[in-house]
């Protein structure tokens, strides 16, 4: 076991450039990925799930990470914290975590846009969200829509073809 890194951490604020290459030393940041719906489209964007910290290893111990990146590790009773393999078992986990998120519920009233490429007439107008329509295949949203001035009408396409203005 003494080739195994051994890995610590440190809150990034006090030194953040430490993310130099430094050889024998590693850097991790467990991120969950998350997929958002943003113009109609998922996009898939990874968030770091201990935000300003940073996780660093190395198989040369806690004394060589901090000389060598003039860091000091977060420290457990005055000795920097080694963190054991069931506690890194449980940080990896989050490497593997996928969230879809959807996008906040419209509120009655809110100036909305059919999205660009939905396959709708309306694409890219702006509309004034009214309700939404329970159907078969999902939810509709229900928007009122002013072409040209003339008349208010009202029209009914898949809430995930909304997005804020």
């Amino acid at each position: 076991m003494k080739n195994r890194v051994r890995w610590y951490a440190y809150f990034e604020e006090e030194r953040p450039f430490a993310l130099f290459p430094t050889e024998g030393i590693y850097y991790w940041r467990p991120c969950i990925l998350k997929t958002r719906l943003i113009d109609g489209c998922w996009v898939d964007e990874d968030e770091e799930v201990f935000r300003g910290y940073c996780f660093v290893g190395s198989v040369k111990g806690w004394q060589f990470i901090e000389q060598i990146l003039e860091i000091c590790l977060l420290r457990d009773n005055g000795k920097p914290h080694e963190f054991s393999e069931s506690e890194l078992r449980h940080l990896r986990y989050f490497a593997q975590v996928q969230y879809n998120l959807m996008p906040e519920k419209f509120v009655c009233g809110e100036i909305v846009r059919v999205a660009e490429g939905s396959g709708s007439a309306f694409a890219g107008l702006k509309a004034k969200f009214v309700r939404v329509v329970p159907t078969v295949g999902g939810e509709q949203a229900c928007v009122e829509l002013d072409l040209f001035g003339q008349r208010t009408i009202f029209h009914c396409v898949p809430l995930d073809h909304l997005v804020r203005r």
